[in-house]
């Protein structure tokens, strides 16, 4: 028996949708970004590359207090008179209401969180791999008459697609172990993930 009453099967559920969620978005994100800077020559390039990369400097729990803070700070709450304001854009004029959602104690906001963490990685990992594929095969492409989007979606998204596997599954097994920022945010049993659960079966033997 343990202090958290929800089943290992909602525990599974929860982590599985948390990894899985995070290692699809941050792949989507990372690949058109990776994309943008390994074909594309724009303004500040340089700077941006090296900004992306300045997390990856820091330890990824000193990310985690503004993260908390900016999650904190969307939240949706019932007024008295029977309005519904969401903050930080809007709030209840007798004070806070009744929450009825906040985004930081929710699968949501530990979600957000951790894209927000794995993206750096995956940009630098599929940019590397992208500027290997020759160009000549996209300017092939265009010569044949393809678009933009076709070259990305029928050409480069193929043979990036190994890396893109390697990728996502990196995600995934990355936050599948994460107790951090779950741990910080999470209030709810119902949201817990395995890991938080595991922690919380220890006793002082």
């Amino acid at each position: 028996p343990t202090a958290n009453p929800v089943t290992f099967s909602r525990l599974l559920q929860n982590s599985f949708v948390l990894s899985f969620g995070v290692g699809i978005i941050a792949l989507l994100v990372a690949v058109l970004a990776a994309y943008a800077f390994s074909r594309y020559k724009f303004k500040l390039r340089q700077t941006l590359m090296l900004l992306v990369f300045v997390p990856l400097l820091m330890p990824g729990i000193g990310l985690a207090t503004p993260l908390y803070l900016l999650m904190n700070s969307f939240r949706i709450a019932e007024c008295k008179d029977g309005l519904i304001a969401i903050a930080p854009f809007a709030s209840c004029v007798e004070g806070l209401g009744k929450v009825s959602f906040n985004m930081r104690d929710s699968l949501y906001g530990v979600g957000i969180a951790m894209v927000s963490t794995a993206l750096p990685f995956a940009i630098w990992n599929l940019k590397g791999y992208l500027d290997t594929i020759p160009k000549e095969l996209e300017e092939a492409a265009a010569i044949d008459g393809a678009d933009p989007n076709q070259i990305f979606f029928r050409i480069v998204l193929p043979l990036a697609l190994p890396q893109l596997a390697v990728t996502f599954f990196l995600g995934f097994i990355g936050h599948w172990q994460e107790f951090a920022l779950p741990w910080l945010f999470l209030t709810k049993p119902e949201n817990y993930t395995l890991s938080m659960t595991l922690y919380n079966m220890t006793g002082q033997y």
